[in-house]
């Protein structure tokens, strides 16, 4: 007797950056960045790929430019602040980082694809940056006043570790 549809391999849990991914595969421009999206994961080295493709685009036009790595695994940039740096940047990351870099960032430091006010407000509960009942709309208004009336220093080291990576 066969039993039909039972199976001991249970199907992998769904990914939470699915309708990221369908999105930014509809949008990649080069062979490079299908070929990145297409599995819907973003390797670490896809990742620094697409880095070393934007830095020796930058370097190829001109502009001295380094990624220096920060928090999480990711990068940071640095180039000479120049009259045409900023058109040269733009095109440079369409085909490297434009669709893989922040994408790859968020699922990093929000592996769950959370709603990032609410880890944000957490991240700042947990810390005791903000009074008791502190809200995700809390959040917003202080950011849109330029943090004028929050309850915590903007600058500060640990605040800016809750806004840039609060999972």
């Amino acid at each position: 007797m066969t039993l039909a549809g039972c199976s001991s391999a249970e199907s992998p849990p769904p990914n939470p950056f699915e309708a990221e991914f369908e999105r930014a595969k509809r949008q990649a421009s080069s062979e490079f960045e299908h070929a990145v999206l297409e599995d819907s994961t973003i390797s670490r080295a896809e990742y620094q790929e697409s880095i070393d493709r934007f830095l020796r685009c930058m370097n190829d036009n001109g502009i001295e430019a380094t990624a220096l790595p920060a928090r999480n695994g990711t990068f940071t940039y640095r180039w000479p602040k120049a009259q045409g740096n900023d058109d040269t940047e733009s095109k440079c990351r369409v085909g490297t980082t434009m669709h893989i870099e922040p994408l790859y960032i968020e699922i990093v430091v929000n592996p769950k694809n959370e709603d990032r006010f609410e880890l944000m407000v957490r991240c700042l509960a947990r810390e005791s940056l903000v009074p008791p009942g502190y809200t995700t709309d809390d959040l917003q208004k202080d950011m849109s006043s330029g943090y004028a009336n929050a309850p915590f220093d903007h600058n500060s080291t640990k605040v800016m570790d809750c806004m840039s990576g609060p999972a």
